[in-house]
């Protein structure tokens, strides 16, 4: 069976059908217009920490350097949001709120007890440090406890745990395991012991 050679000729009431379908679903198109882009976000900017935007404020929140369990429940309450939204689903203003109250919870009624810095050592009040202050106070600490010469500052600079772990089996990084022997040459036997 052969096909036929040659080009074949359209139908051009056909051709005309289509041509009226074409441009019936670009006018279509075009009185729709674009489709609104959702404003739903995978990651959410939060006191310079990216937060996962799928996961819920409490969760979020945790994630943030300086704030733990407690104070992420408390931070959900005071702003008055369900801890188990979506991070993706807050507007701005929520986020300033929330940046706001985990900048300085104890200005929010937040008990002292929730806070990391209580009764600081230079002003006497309480403060929350979060983020870079958080890895700042600790640098500064450590140096500090390294200058004054005491026993925990000798352990830090020795690099020896501080809190009077044993140390004999523990804490061993990377040095020699066991006794190393030197291996005998084949072939040599004991040697003499000499004569006086």
């Amino acid at each position: 069976m052969g096909g036929l050679k040659g080009k074949t000729t359209k139908d051009p009431i056909e051709e005309q059908r289509r041509e009226e379908e074409k441009k019936a679903r670009e006018a279509l198109k075009k009185e729709q217009g674009k489709p609104e882009p959702t404003l739903e976000r995978n990651i959410v900017r939060l006191m310079a920490t990216d937060l996962d935007g799928n996961a819920s404020i409490f969760n979020a929140l945790r994630a943030i350097r300086g704030v733990n369990f407690s104070l992420a429940k408390a931070i959900c309450l005071v702003a008055e949001l369900d801890p188990l939204t979506k991070t993706s689903t807050l507007t701005e203003d929520q986020l300033k709120k929330l940046e706001e109250i985990v900048r300085n919870p104890a200005n929010y009624n937040i008990p002292s007890y929730m806070l990391n810095l209580r009764k600081d050592a230079e002003t006497g009040k309480d403060r929350h440090l979060t983020v870079s202050d958080l890895d700042v106070s600790l640098r500064q600490k450590l140096s500090d406890l390294m200058r004054y010469g005491s026993y925990r500052g000798w352990r830090h600079r020795l690099g020896q745990p501080v809190r009077g772990q044993r140390t004999r089996s523990s804490f061993r990084k990377s040095g020699s395991v066991g006794v190393v022997r030197a291996k005998a040459k084949p072939g040599e036997g004991a040697k003499p012991a000499e004569k006086k």
